[in-house]
Formats: structure tokens, sequence, C-alpha cells
């Protein structure tokens, strides 16, 4: 039923997208969880990209929360409001990965915040740091599994409507 969610939401989104970036190859039945960026300068304009990618990943985040709410407005969805206690309410945080020569590092955003934080997690010149840089994987892969695709899995599955605007 969630892939039929999600064709059925690729149709109402700009671009028959369901990702906050339009590329072909990402046009798939799972939505991008974080970014992982590579710098080839530690600039501002580098630094630039990465909260580029945040303001349109939470853009894109808030888009899907407003067509949800408009139509549970206009077709009201009990089990969904029951569902989850904030049922309009975007993830916590959005994590991400930033590797710049041998150092990586961790970037949160908060929505509303205008700027990310960054912790540095390990390097790839020493075998501690490269265990580092697995472990955080294993966390934000965890994340992306338990926190985000459930918070988006309770946003579409009782999804009321059909491509033609009928209830299912």
């Amino acid at each position: 039923m969630l892939p039929d969610c999600i064709d059925d939401m690729q149709k109402r989104l700009v671009r028959n997208t369901f990702n906050h970036i339009d590329l072909k190859s990402l046009r798939s039945q799972r939505p991008i969880a974080f970014h992982v960026h590579t710098l080839s300068q530690n600039t501002d304009r580098e630094l630039q990209r990465v909260r580029t990618a945040f303001a349109a990943h939470w853009g894109w985040l808030k888009r899907m929360m407003r067509m949800r709410e408009k139509i549970d407005m206009e077709w009201p969805n009990q089990a969904f409001s029951s569902m989850i206690e904030n049922p309009y309410d975007v993830p916590e945080f959005l994590p991400g990965i930033i590797i710049h020569k041998q150092n990586w590092f961790l970037s949160i955003s908060k929505y509303g915040e205008d700027n990310p934080r960054f912790y540095a997690i390990g390097d790839t010149e020493s075998s501690m740091g490269v265990y580092k840089i697995v472990y955080v994987l294993q966390v934000l892969q965890n994340w992306a599994k338990t926190e985000y695709w459930d918070w988006m899995r309770k946003l579409l599955v009782l999804w009321p409507l059909d491509r033609d605007g009928r209830i299912r």
C-alpha cells in the first residue's frame, strides 16, 4: 500500500519526484533521509551548498505536511490524527555528513535555524578514525529507518486520496 501512496504523491509533486532533489536517478520508493557532501575547500561558499541542501529538504517536508493538512481539513481522517501526537510537525532535525579531505563531520539542522551545527566524527588517516565514521554511519542508518522513514510512513500510510482526488 505504501508504494501506491508514494506513486500517487509523485504524480502530485513538481517533476514527479518524491524527493527534494530533482534527479531522475533518485526517483524511487524512498526519499533521501540525509545528505553526504564532499567539500573540496572549507569555505563559506562550500558550506552554503550544505545550508541550501538542508533548506530544500526542510521545504519539501513542509510542502508534504501542508498537502496532508489541506487534505485532512477537507476530508477529516480521525485515524491519522490519532496515530501521532502532532500530525503536522516535521522531524526534530535532519542530519548530514560532510567530508573535507580526510576529515568527516556530522551536520545537524533543526527546523527554523539558519545554520546547521557541525561535529567532527572521524578521519580516514587512522583505524580508529575509520571505526568512528562507520559507527556514525550505522547510527544514521538506524535513524533513517526508525525515525525518518517511520515519520514518512505515518504521513503517507493513510493518505486519503488517489491521484484524481477521489477518496481511496
